[in-house]
């Protein structure tokens, strides 16, 4: 698990927009691994991946935002996601088309509520950030955790 600060945010690209989600969620980020399909598993559900002897399940980020499909011209990472939940850790892998840095936002600058809600159904997200004087969304680790396993 990387080292982090509650500042520290993974910024990463899906459907040529820039995306971030806190380090403290990141376990490690892998260059696309072999996944194994899963049959009829949810549209977002890629399949599982074999980590170190863990079989772990993979999301699309982009199917389940629903965003468009777009052709790039990166390699697709995969970012290893960590969480508690009952009690036990928990690692997830999400798909993404590509990692770009560790980056700081001060969390106090994230816009939050109703002005971002209005615009659509965005409980996926912690809110947007800035950086490079561009928006940054920030996901919300636990919502991704919460639906993907309900």
């Amino acid at each position: 698990m990387m080292e982090t600060s509650d500042n520290q945010y993974l910024k990463f690209t899906l459907a040529e927009a820039c995306y971030a989600i806190p380090v403290s969620s990141v376990h490690e980020v892998l260059e696309t691994a072999s996944i194994t399909r899963l049959p009829r598993s949810q549209k977002y559900v890629m399949g599982v991946v074999n980590l170190r002897g863990a079989v772990l399940p993979v999301i699309d980020l982009r199917i389940w935002l629903e965003l468009p499909f777009c052709w790039a011209d990166t390699k697709p990472s995969l970012i290893i996601l960590t969480s508690s939940l009952r009690n036990e850790t928990v690692l997830i892998g999400a798909l993404v088309d590509s990692v770009e840095a560790v980056i700081e936002i001060e969390p106090s600058s994230i816009q939050r509520g109703d002005t971002l809600t209005r615009y659509g159904e965005l409980r996926s997200l912690q809110g947007m950030g800035r950086c490079d004087e561009k928006f940054v969304a920030v996901l919300d680790p636990a919502f991704i955790f919460s639906s993907v396993s309900a």
